[in-house]
């Protein structure tokens, strides 16, 4: 696995943090495009780099995401950085790796099975929507980039007005860039993400603001009450 120890992901000191990511409440000035009868695609245009060996996706992710903040680095130089080796990169020196070659010196490591789905996709739109890309993990613990997406504005029965994944378009360093995938798609392949803590709190705010009835096109999933 190119993720390595994905499985003890929660008995990481970093995920100790997470926990408290929900308690932030700082606001985010949210800059969403459409409305009710228009649509936002977003391609942030985050240059692609593949990975330069089968375990080096960690690397390659984090590359793209200091090339799109305009830093030029060396793929070798990250993979000794966050101590990659045949078995890949733990979560924790992913972070480490993204907080010291961006600009993004807050970024969080973010494990879904800790969050509800709608604040983790929530949090994503809000990223990208705020020119942010999201380092994202699939099952399986590889690694690429979220370089955008498309999402539509709906209203819901109850009177709430939420945001809706239809699709994301993912970075892949070992299949190519600009990978699409449906909504529904990406709920199950999904499992973790280094993302910045202010679209993390923006994308509570987010649905403080509009209500839990964030979901997902294509799937199943509703919130609780929705």
């Amino acid at each position: 696995m190119d993720l390595q120890n994905l499985t003890r992901r929660l008995y990481l000191p970093v995920g100790l943090a997470i926990s408290g990511l929900l308690l932030v409440t700082q606001g985010c000035e949210l800059n969403f495009g459409g409305g009710p009868s228009g649509s936002s695609d977003v391609d942030l245009m985050v240059p692609y780099h593949a990975q330069l060996t089968p375990y080096n996706c960690v690397p390659a992710s984090i590359q793209m995401w200091a090339a799109f903040d305009r830093i030029i680095v060396p793929q070798d130089e990250i993979a000794t950085f966050v101590h990659t080796t045949t078995y890949g990169t733990t979560p924790s020196w992913t972070q480490a790796g993204v907080i010291n070659f961006t600009y993004n010196s807050d970024a969080q490591l973010v494990t879904h099975i800790d969050l509800e789905q709608a604040l983790v996709f929530s949090g994503q739109i809000t990223s990208i929507a705020n020119d942010t890309p999201v380092l994202a993990v699939l099952s399986g613990g590889h690694a690429g980039m979220i370089n955008g997406g498309s999402w539509h504005w709906e209203s819901s029965s109850t009177g709430f007005n939420f945001y809706v994944w239809d699709l994301v378009d993912f970075d892949d360093p070992q299949i190519g860039p600009h990978r699409e995938y449906l909504a529904s798609d990406w709920m199950d392949l999904n499992t973790d993400e280094v993302i910045s803590a202010s679209s993390a709190a923006g994308a509570q705010g987010f649905l403080d603001e509009y209500g839990s009835s964030m979901r997902v096109r294509g799937s199943n999933y509703r919130p609780p009450g929705v």
